[in-house]
């Protein structure tokens, strides 16, 4: 419910009742389900002040009563994330329960200067919480022979069971700009004081904190933005009443820059280190002894080490005048901590995972139709890591010319490429220099890789964007070093490598599509724990797709695969011969209703095993010795545009399976 008293000063008011049950099963009474919540708000906006008749500035108001019940539950998020830092609270103080009243006053007498005020109270009377606000700040903006100015003070004083907290606040800022140069600085100190009745003693925390800036642009083609910061921390001894320690100090220096706009090219870089060194008598202090000097973790930091920290950031694009030729790099270092990984596997159902145990392997592997998850924990072992993510793509595409005669014109103008190169490396200790410069003899080996990946991917087309036939030669390398897991047979280093040729052809006004395709894989692996489940696979596969659309309402398609894979150990070699067949059936009525079947055969033969081996899941397409079937049915109908109807059936028996295993699910989705 809302007023306009005048055209610039409104009241609003809104009332809200909740009614939610925490345990619908419970058999207690629901006497505590229902409450209720008011707000009461009134704005002055941007009102003229006069005296005498002469204008003396602007001036607005606000003023917001909000009361809340401890059983009222809203439907929106009711403590935000800075509820603590606004009240100086601890997580005790996390209820619905609210009584506050906030107001805020802002005066501009003219146009370059500003004052702004604010008072606020906040109780919870059930806690015995409560807590007062008073904020000032002063503002000079910014005019051509004035700097801009910001100063700024807010103190905060709350009061619990446990003990009282104030908490003083004071922020200056500057900044000018003289031509393309503009000088900043800025302070900031806080001082946050907490006084136990409990303990009987004072803690908290002080910092001072100086950053100093400058801002150029367009020089040498470039805006930057060059930044340093120097920030002192303090904690109160618990020992000795208001006598303040010297906790650390920390050194951030930082440089930015984009690149002023080209038509050609684009690109902005950032470089930041950072340093924070600790005082000794912290750095020996035992780890039990940490929550003595900071009980109250939630503002403070809490882990006492020296340490260093880089962060970079490149980004580059380039693009031709013809549009033919796009390039992109991107560059990212970071340093952090990082904890040492745990891999365990749950039970959810049969045919709610996606892994299933394979006793022949003794290990997990993928399945979508497994009866496992794989769940990925932290352990709380960390480690220092140098982490760096960059990749490189190149992707050449001719404009299409039509009055070509010579040969190896047409040839160049109908092929077109994509390239595509990355390096990821979460490195252990390493040199940082050789992380920033990428120096790739340090990278990679399992002395100081925690985890590490090679991409290189290239995409060949000729004829691709003719519609009725064209071919395509893809690459895809990858190497991976998985070496983060706590347990060894975990750890990991795999290579795979895929060369694949394809050819496609239309036929009978393109309802008729032809494809051949031709791969030729290598699939290695190195595990240093358990040099038995180490591989070294070759496989070929040629694949035949044949899609056919007689009307628009039918399509058949048909995918037939014939593969040889081959482990090529030489004291136990292994191979098997593979066929894939899957047929597939769909119909459909325009925007009224759809209807799919399918059906895959897989017939693994064993063609070498002197060993008698257990064949890996990597070979065989995951299927053991034997005639393997899956088949499925799917219909889906459109009551209307929000509602929908969907039926699915699928059906599978394995090889060497004991019983076929039957899933059927039915669903009506509504979209309001």
């Amino acid at each position: 419910l809302g007023v306009n008293v005048t055209r610039n000063w409104a009241i609003r008011g809104e009332l809200a009742v909740s009614d939610f049950d925490r345990n619908v099963f419970s058999d207690l009474d629901s006497d505590d389900n229902r409450g209720n919540a008011f707000n009461v708000t009134t704005t002055l906006q941007d009102s003229v002040l006069k005296l005498f008749g002469s204008n003396i500035g602007n001036v607005r108001f606000n003023a917001n009563w909000n009361k809340q019940g401890n059983n009222f539950n809203p439907l929106d998020r009711p403590l935000q994330p800075a509820f603590n830092y606004k009240w100086s609270l601890g997580d005790s103080a996390l209820t619905t329960e609210e009584s506050s009243f906030e107001t805020s006053l802002s005066y501009k007498p003219v146009r370059y200067l500003k004052f702004d005020g604010n008072l606020g109270n906040l109780q919870k009377a059930s806690l015995g919480i409560s807590s007062d606000r008073q904020l000032g700040q002063v503002q000079l903006l910014q005019e051509k022979l004035l700097p801009s100015l910001t100063a700024r003070y807010e103190n905060i004083s709350s009061q619990t069971g446990s003990g009282q907290t104030g908490w003083n606040r004071q922020n200056i800022t500057f900044l000018k700009t003289i031509k393309q140069f503009a000088p900043r600085y800025s302070f900031k100190r806080e001082d946050r004081a907490v006084d136990s009745k409990t303990r009987g003693n004072v803690t908290g925390f002080v910092f001072n904190d100086h950053q100093a800036g400058l801002s150029i642009n367009k020089l040498l083609g470039i805006d930057w933005d060059l930044q340093y910061q120097l920030r002192q921390d303090f904690l109160y001894d618990p020992n000795t009443r208001r006598k303040l320690l010297d906790h650390a100090t920390t050194q951030t220096m930082g440089v930015r820059g984009t690149l002023v706009p080209n038509p050609k090219l684009r690109g902005q870089f950032a470089v930041q280190y950072r340093e924070k060194n600790f005082d000794d008598f912290f750095i020996s202090l035992p780890t039990d002894s940490m929550m003595i000097y900071q009980p109250d973790p939630q503002f403070q930091d809490t882990t006492w080490q020296d340490r260093q920290s880089h962060l970079a950031n490149l980004e580059l694009q380039y693009r031709n005048k013809e549009g033919t030729i796009n390039a992109r790099w991107d560059y990212k270092v970071a340093t952090e901590l990082e904890a040492l990984r745990e891999i365990r596997y749950f039970d959810v159902g049969e045919n709610r995972g996606n892994f299933r145990f394979d006793s022949t392997l003794n290990e997990y592997v993928p399945d979508p139709n497994g009866e496992f998850i794989q769940i990925f924990f932290q352990t709380g072992s960390f480690e220092n890591i140098i982490r760096l993510e960059t990749g490189w793509q190149l992707q050449y595409r001719p404009k299409l010319a039509r009055n070509l005669t010579n040969f190896g014109d047409i040839l160049l103008n109908r092929i077109s490429s994509t390239t595509y190169l990355k390096i990821e490396e979460n490195n252990r200790g390493g040199n940082i220099r050789d992380i920033y410069l990428l120096n790739l003899s340090k990278f990679h080996n399992l002395a100081t890789t925690a985890n590490g990946t090679y991409i290189i991917n290239q995409d060949l087309f000729y004829n691709e964007r003719n519609p009725d036939w064209g071919a395509l030669f893809r690459f895809r390398y990858r190497d991976v070093i998985a070496n983060q897991f706590l347990q060894a047979d975990n750890n990991e280093a795999r290579i795979t490598n895929d060369r694949i040729f394809q050819l496609r052809k239309r036929f009978f006004r393109r309802k008729l599509n032809l494809t051949g395709e031709y791969r030729n894989s290598l699939n290695k692996r190195w595990v240093a724990s358990s040099p038995s489940r180490n591989l070294n696979i070759l496989s070929q596969t040629f694949v035949a797709r044949f899609n056919y659309r007689p009307s628009i309402q039918w399509q058949i398609q048909v995918d037939a695969e014939r593969g040889v894979d081959r482990d090529r150990k030489e004291s136990d070699p292994l191979q098997v011969n593979v066929w894939e067949i899957k047929p597939q059936v769909s119909y459909s009525i325009r925007g009224k209703a759809r209807a799919t079947a399918n059906l895959t055969f897989i017939n693994v033969a064993e063609v070498e095993n002197p060993a008698d081996r257990p064949i890996p899941f990597e070979m065989g397409n995951g299927k053991k010795i034997g005639n393997s079937w899956q088949w499925n049915a799917r219909f889906e109908y459109f009551i209307s545009n929000n509602i929908t109807i969907n039926a699915n059936y699928t059906g599978r028996k394995d090889a060497e399976a004991l019983r076929t295993l039957h899933l059927g699910k039915a669903e009506v989705r509504a979209f309001f």
